[in-house]
């Protein structure tokens, strides 16, 4: 029986790595159409370059906070769970941002759209990451030590390679639509992808398999752990590495759109 277990395991397993390549692909689909639009829609609502240089600053802040308050989670509620509302919420986001660019585009509220543009972005940014640290934990189960590192690299070629193609297809269309003087019917459309993307993405999540989660006892540290412990392992002189060369880049890297 605990043979038969094991391989009803290891083909679920197989599976839901599979699903989750599809799923990624579904996810670079919303990101092309849509998360690589944002600033620009942001700009082509007439949002001030220090509205446009928040979007950079709120993700930088609210997406890590989110990560905290989402990895303690994990204690209470299934990855599966936490994961699938996440993303389901997030799907649904997209649609005030239609509405946003459908005002803008009928002359409605015109001068109050970039800060509430800049609101749901922000419950944006929250749902996004609340995903992040439940998705890294079920997939790291799914996949099996010994070939994680090539499967990773498998499933980042190919939804590179989809996101970067559609986000260029995207770069023509919106271009085109500029050009006819409907750039707000294009940010239309774009949306719109990236909200069907995003949906299909959530129902790919309901097909995979989730292992149940062993949390080790004392998986848990503070920031003062962390900072206490700070000469005992490599990964506080990478995590220290990986502060300072975000910060040089976050300097600028938010009016870069701009």
């Amino acid at each position: 029986m605990g043979k038969e277990e094991s391989n009803l395991v290891k083909e679920l397993k197989h599976k839901s790595r599979r699903c989750s390549i599809r799923e990624g692909i579904f996810a670079s689909g919303k990101t092309a159409f849509g998360d690589h639009y944002l600033s620009p829609f942001a700009i082509a609502i007439n949002s001030s370059n220090f509205m446009v240089a928040l979007l950079g600053s709120i993700s930088g802040l609210l997406g890590p906070i989110s990560q905290i308050f989402s990895s303690r989670l994990l204690e209470k509620y299934s990855r599966k769970r936490i994961v699938m509302k996440a993303v389901f919420f997030e799907s649904l986001i997209w649609i005030p941002l239609i509405l946003i660019a459908f005002l803008y585009y009928r002359g409605v509220l015109v001068n109050s759209l970039p800060y509430i543009f800049l609101f749901i972005y922000s419950i944006y940014v929250i749902l996004m990451n609340i995903s992040a640290p439940p998705w890294f934990s079920w997939i790291g189960d799914i996949v099996d030590a010994d070939y994680r590192g090539r499967w990773f690299s498998k499933r980042q070629i190919i939804t590179s390679f989809v996101s970067g193609t559609l986000a260029v297809a995207a770069s023509f269309f919106l271009g085109y639509a500029k050009g006819n003087g409907w750039i707000m019917i294009g940010f239309i459309i774009l949306f719109s992808f990236a909200f069907i993307f995003r949906l299909l993405s959530w129902k790919t999540f309901q097909k995979q398999y989730e292992p149940k989660i062993k949390l080790k006892k004392g998986y848990y540290f503070s920031f003062w752990d962390f900072i206490i412990n700070s000469q005992k392992t490599n990964f506080v002189n990478f995590t220290i590495y990986r502060t300072l060369f975000s910060f040089a880049t976050a300097i600028s890297s938010p009016l870069v759109a701009v």
